[in-house]
């Protein structure tokens, strides 16, 4: 509506910019989350290839210690970095659910500033009214000072048409 102007406007462009600011963060973290589960994911499938190909070595004629120590070593490796993983998988949810409570902050503190807007604005339209009214009241107040008695309709004008004159006789007669 022409003339109204939110006081708080620019905390709110503010706010909106905090809430877009929180959006981008989380998805860059939930992005990081994704893809530290890929890799976690990927490591889980490899201990369960070396444990197959442990297995598979137990199977074969001609056993060679030295092999053995290479696959158990590279399993134990990949269990460590498993556990690694696990723990940034962890730290990053954790932070992803910072991040999610940051963003719901600046949600609620966006849509109190937008309830007062839509108050001001409430109260905006009803001091139009109101001043509306007051001026129709005014200029008919005025008017009936001008004139010294209460507005009265005025009779409408014959016209020189003469159907609209026989229209108006031909309403008359049939209201009797």
């Amino acid at each position: 509506m022409a003339g109204f102007k939110f006081s708080l406007e620019a905390v709110l462009a503010y706010r909106e910019s905090i809430v877009e600011m929180r959006q981008v963060e989380l998805a860059k973290v939930e992005r990081k989350v994704r893809q530290a589960r890929a890799v976690r994911d990927g490591l889980v499938a490899e201990v369960k290839q070396s444990h197959a190909d442990l297995q598979a070595l137990f199977g074969q004629d001609g056993l060679s210690i030295e092999a053995v120590r290479r696959v158990e070593f590279y399993r134990q490796s990949l269990t460590e970095r498993l556990k690694q993983q696990r723990a940034a998988v962890a730290d990053l949810e954790a932070e992803a659910s910072v991040k999610r409570e940051e963003l719901l902050k600046a949600q609620q503190d966006m849509e109190v500033l937008t309830e007062l807007e839509a108050r001001q604005f409430r109260r905006f339209v009803e001091t139009l009214e109101e001043t509306e009214a007051r001026l129709i009241d005014e200029s008919a107040i005025t008017g009936f000072n001008r004139r010294g008695t209460a507005p009265v309709s005025t009779p409408a004008r014959p016209t020189s048409d003469p159907e609209g004159l026989a229209a108006r006789k031909e309403e008359d007669t049939d209201a009797d």
